[in-house]
């Protein structure tokens, strides 16, 4: 096992960890700001009935 192999498999695995954790990040993102624009328009809907 040289270390070049090693090299190589490490940063195939390093790349697909950070591109599935990428991938989280985003959507995680992308459920936090559609939860706050509903929290908006439930707001805005209480201020609305007042």
């Amino acid at each position: 096992m040289n270390s070049w192999s090693l090299l190589g498999n490490t940063s195939a695995e390093y790349k697909k960890f950070i591109g599935v954790t990428d991938l989280m990040t985003v959507s995680g993102f992308l459920i936090e700001k559609n939860a706050l624009k509903q929290g908006v328009l439930m707001k805005l809907a209480k201020l609305s009935c007042l």
